[in-house]
C-alpha cells in the first residue's frame, strides 16, 4: 500500500524524509531568531542604562 502510494506520487520515502526535515530545521531557524531577537530588546530595554551603553545592532 505504502510502495504504490509513494510511487504514484513520485517521490520516494527517503526523498519525502529529507523535505520534512529541512522544513522543520527552517521554522526551527526562524523560531530561534525572533525569540534571540525578542529576548535581545528586552535586556536592551531593562539593562542598568548608567552602566551598560547601547553598542547597537550588530
Amino acid at each position: 500500500m505504502m510502495n504504490s502510494m509513494i510511487k504514484e506520487n513520485g517521490v520516494t520515502f527517503k526523498e519525502l524524509e529529507k523535505n520534512i526535515f529541512a522544513w522543520v530545521c527552517q521554522i526551527g531557524r526562524k523560531f530561534t531568531k525572533e525569540f534571540l531577537e525578542r529576548y535581545d530588546r528586552m535586556l536592551m530595554e531593562n539593562r542598568d542604562k548608567k552602566k551598560y551603553r547601547n553598542k547597537g545592532a550588530r
